[in-house]
């Protein structure tokens, strides 16, 4: 049994409300909301250990494999997110990393870029919203580049990973343990 009202189609099963309005949702009697169409992306770098070049300048980080793509938003060809609805948006990206050298002004700037440009919730936009990782430490060493951000796109824009290195050629990345998510807030 279902009622409908303007063209959409509301139906109850035991404890759960389902509203068709051509978009999957369905209102659980628990109080949650179930979105399983709900953009989102989970990509994974591919390769083995891969060295940081050129040196001493911003590269996009390389996600070659996509594991869920749900509404086939993020290209593995392009390392790229494409937002298909404007809306707020959640990203995450990791990578795994090792410093080969031990010299302390070897580091990392991991960054997110939105349309090409270098974004992350910037107070001032004259300047990127600069994390800084491995800087001042003397030693060779393993480290992770963790970032999150939350921004508010237009349908059309883009998102991708990109990191600024120092390290002389000697700082690498593990694709396979490196990742970039993303998904649909509302």
């Amino acid at each position: 049994m279902g009622i409908d009202i303007g063209g959409n189609q509301i139906t109850q099963a035991s404890s759960v409300l389902t509203i068709n309005t051509g978009a999957s949702m369905r209102m659980l009697s628990a109080g949650g909301v179930s979105r399983p169409q709900q953009p989102q992306f989970i990509a994974i770098g591919t390769g083995d250990w891969v060295y940081i070049t050129p040196d001493g300048q911003w590269n996009k980080m390389p996600f070659g494999n996509a594991s869920v793509n749900i509404g086939s938003c993020y290209s593995a060809a392009l390392s790229r997110f494409t937002a298909p609805v404007a809306g707020s948006y959640f990203f995450q990206a990791s990578a795994y990393l090792l410093k080969d050298g031990a010299n302390n002004g070897y580091y990392w700037h991991p960054s997110f870029y939105v349309n090409g440009v270098i974004s992350g919730g910037v107070v001032n936009p004259s300047y990127g919203n600069y994390r800084l990782r491995g800087y001042g430490q003397n030693i060779a060493t393993y480290l992770d580049s963790d970032i999150r951000q939350i921004y508010q796109l237009a349908a059309g824009d883009y998102v991708e990973h990109w990191f600024y290195s120092t390290g002389a050629g000697g700082n690498r990345y593990y694709g396979p343990q490196s990742r970039f998510t993303g998904f649909l807030l509302g």
